[in-house]
């Protein structure tokens, strides 16, 4: 798959929108919100169809610890 990269700047209460096509042909959005900033923290929010999956970076790939 075929990746660009897009760096954008957003103040509080401020939002994103990722507009896409789903597998039937119909125009789905997905909003990104800043909701909060606080000191080095950003609180976002994030509002999809229930069938996107939303997984922070950090825990892409990773192991269960007590795998067994």
């Amino acid at each position: 798959m075929d990746h660009t990269s897009l760096s954008l700047s957003r103040n509080l209460n401020q939002t994103l929108v990722f507009e896409y096509k789903d597998v039937n042909g119909d125009l789905q959005e997905i909003r990104l919100s800043v909701t909060r900033v606080f000191r080095k923290q950003v609180r976002l929010n994030i509002q999809a169809p229930r069938d996107v999956h939303i997984i922070r970076d950090e825990l892409l790939n990773t192991a269960p610890e007590n795998s067994g």
